[in-house]
């Protein structure tokens, strides 16, 4: 959710003892589009996008080694179609995280 006038910008990574080992986006940063504004700039509606994001093989495969998950959150200053763009308290960034998870297995193979 993006409650801010501008665009904000997301990305999640894993680390191992402080130090970043992967990201959950391949391609860079998610962009969060800026909330809709009314004629005076203030802020009307936040943005909001929700998106399935499937982990890949290498996150996977070493989840259990990771020792933090790290949210790194950013909200640009400038807007090009708004010349002069307003903050406000009230103005908020979320990023909500959930996980699902699908096992297969073959019963066969646990004797």
């Amino acid at each position: 959710k993006n409650g801010y006038p501008t665009e904000a910008r997301a990305d999640i990574y894993f680390t191992y003892n402080q130090t970043v080992a992967d990201s959950m986006f391949e391609n860079g940063k998610e962009i969060i589009p800026p909330a809709q504004i009314d004629q005076d700039g203030i802020v009307v509606s936040p943005s909001i996008v929700r998106k399935d994001i499937y982990a890949s093989q290498s996150i996977i495969d070493n989840i259990g080694y990771y020792t933090n998950i790290e949210i790194h959150g950013e909200v640009l200053t400038t807007r090009p179609d708004v010349d002069i763009v307003k903050f406000y308290p009230e103005y908020e960034f979320r990023i909500h995280i959930g996980a699902r998870i699908g096992i297969e297995y073959n019963i066969n193979e646990l004797y």
